[in-house]
């Protein structure tokens, strides 16, 4: 790959050397550190020192965690990074096992004399949303003992994902296809998501077929893979006094269980807007049926939409003008640096992700395909790291992250944008009507596809945690069939291949994780139409939860933008624009 289009992670580190110096600083630090345990009740100035440290611990961690996973990334069969990373991973560990103490002292000490420390200790304020969050996770944090033991477990406790991880990065080996003409097309994560919308019909199947060939031959052990992650979740949840796993993962970040149940609900009455959808597509397309490659086809034929990297970047700049020249500066600024791996290469991690740390660029890994896809993945991160940009100059470490609520958010309103203005600027009505069958194509993407996920994790969860299971792969194949039914109607065609999709989504490793995407659409909708319609408020109130980071609870802050998740109007106002566009693509 040409130097110019790579990353640049000397930002985080010079070089391997000054990794692993670092690396050997924090070991001793760690060992080091026990010598504070049993004496945060000392004073205010002392708690606020070991805080301090506690923190600046992490940060340094953090960063050798970063460096070692990117530059796996880079080459994922590199069996030296593959070490770096192993390291990286065990010394994450052994800083969480370190510092398990802190929030079980914090309860001892209770918050009366937190309160007394806070009065007393001006410097310490800082961090009093901070200590005021353990309090209200009480009944969920054990005695010291038993969060250092759990905290032990990390390393081991995560190998179900690595499992999936090598299976779907290191071992792929996908068969060629030929398309239509008998050319032979190589196989790969970036040339599936290239190919599976060619108007090349042959293609499709025989490329959706070797993708799917190859996860199904693994089924048996990414079924128990997943089954066992499930299994591990369901054991921490139970360990911390959480009634399921769902509610772990939500309440710790302060998101009510509500808001889960309620996105799969109001969905599922909306359901008929999905079949219109699919029964729109078979027909346009000229199908008895709709089968899974057909799903992502252009409907609008005869355009062939190319877009180098080079034109990406200048077509997202245009298209975030509405957010104003602050936020479009930092974009340039990312575009810019060496701060983005922009295509595809071999053994590198397929996907794309916004990366980094505190104290780093905003890193962008992408599998740049020189397509429209690629233009709205671009954009998508961007969002990811403007949000990072603005989070990490604006606050300190300890709140210098955001919860994966609000970054799907961010990221959305990006792409919410560039819809926008490419619908706008569009020169005649069949690129228009391009564009909009595209924003169709991504609303079920984004926003019913991952609803279908969320549901089809939390029916896993809930077989796993309450039931013996016989076997899993049949088991969770037969809950997203009937989940497939449910979703996507009559007029879709079920295959043998498509009831194992289950078995390749990396999203299934973190844990309820998908549904964040639906809602973050939902919410980004709402914004995006406020800023475009430069409603009083609306720009400042969504940068200034940009700059928020996790100062405070995701709900709040997303009120603060505008936007109220608990209830159900977010979520059916997007849905309202689906049908509008439904409604423009079949009357124009």
């Amino acid at each position: 790959m040409d130097i110019n289009y790579q990353w640049d992670l000397s930002y985080v580190y010079k070089s391997d050397d000054d990794w692993e110096i670092s690396f050997n600083e924090i070991l001793i630090k760690l060992d080091d550190f026990s010598k504070y345990k049993g004496k945060l009740s000392t004073s205010g100035e002392f708690l606020l020192k070991v805080i301090n440290e506690t923190y600046d611990l992490r940060e340094k961690v953090y960063h050798i965690y970063v460096y070692a996973k990117m530059k796996h990334h880079q080459d994922t069969k590199n069996t030296f990074y593959q070490g770096l990373q192993n390291k990286s991973t065990e010394l994450l560990t052994k800083a969480n096992t370190t510092i398990s103490f802190l929030e079980p002292e914090v309860l001892e000490i209770g918050k009366e004399t937190i309160d007394k420390f806070l009065e007393n200790t001006e410097e310490l304020q800082i961090y009093k949303h901070d200590l005021y969050d353990v309090f209200l996770k009480a009944e969920h944090i054990l005695p010291k003992e038993q969060e250092e033991l759990l905290a032990k477990s990390f390393s081991f406790a995560n190998g179900y994902s690595k499992t999936f991880n090598i299976i779907n990065n290191n071992e792929t080996v996908f068969e060629p296809v030929l398309d239509k003409n008998s050319n032979k097309i190589e196989v790969t994560h970036g040339t599936y998501s290239k190919y599976i919308s060619s108007n090349d019909r042959v293609l499709r199947e025989n490329i959706y077929n070797s993708y799917s060939n190859y996860f199904i031959s693994r089924k048996g052990t990414l079924a128990g893979s997943y089954e066992y992650y499930v299994r591990k979740e369901a054991f921490y949840s139970k360990a911390r006094n959480y009634n399921s796993s769902l509610e772990a993962s939500l309440v710790q970040n302060n998101i009510p269980v509500e808001v889960y149940s309620n996105l799969i609900k109001s969905t599922s009455n909306k359901l008929n807007l999905l079949h219109r959808y699919i029964s729109m597509r078979k027909n346009v397309l000229g199908l008895d049926k709709l089968k899974p490659f057909d799903l992502h086809v252009s409907l609008v034929e005869d355009i062939d939409y190319k877009v180098t990297y080079e034109e990406a970047k200048d077509i997202i700049l245009k298209s975030l003008v509405p957010m104003g020249e602050e936020y479009v500066g930092i974009v340039k600024k990312i575009l810019s640096s060496k701060w983005i791996d922009v295509y595809e290469n071999k053994n590198k991690y397929p996907g794309a992700y916004s990366g980094g740390t505190y104290g780093t660029p905003p890193y962008i890994l992408m599998n740049y395909m020189d397509d429209i896809r690629s233009l709205f993945t671009l954009t998508h991160e961007l969002g990811h790291s403007v949000h990072s940009y603005y989070t990490r100059n604006n606050q300190p470490f300890v709140y210098g992250s955001y919860t994966s609520f609000l970054a799907e958010v961010a990221s959305t309103i990006n792409e919410s944008l560039l819809i926008n203005y490419l619908i706008e600027t569009a020169e005649d009505s069949k690129f228009k009507k391009y564009i909009i069958n595209y924003y169709l194509t991504n609303f079920y993407g984004t926003f019913f596809r991952q609803t279908m996920f969320a549901e089809f994790e939390k029916e896993v969860h809930d077989l796993v945690e309450n039931t013996i299971i016989i076997d899993s792969s049949e088991e969770f194949s037969s809950i997203y069939k009937g989940l497939i039914e449910k979703y996507f109607g009559l007029d879709f065609e079920m295959d043998d291949k498509v009831i194992y999709e289950w078995t390749r989504i990396p999203h299934f490793y973190r844990g309820f994780y998908v549904y964040q995407y639906a809602t973050g659409f939902a919410s980004s909708v709402a914004i995006g139409k406020a800023i475009l319609e430069n409603k009083q408020g609306a720009l400042e109130g969504y940068v200034k939860m940009l700059k928020s980071g996790s100062s405070d609870y995701s709900i709040p802050l997303l009120k603060k933008a505008g936007v109220d998740m608990t209830t159900s109007k977010p979520i059916l106002d997007a849905l309202d624009v689906f049908e509008e566009l439904l409604n423009k693509f079949e009357n124009d």
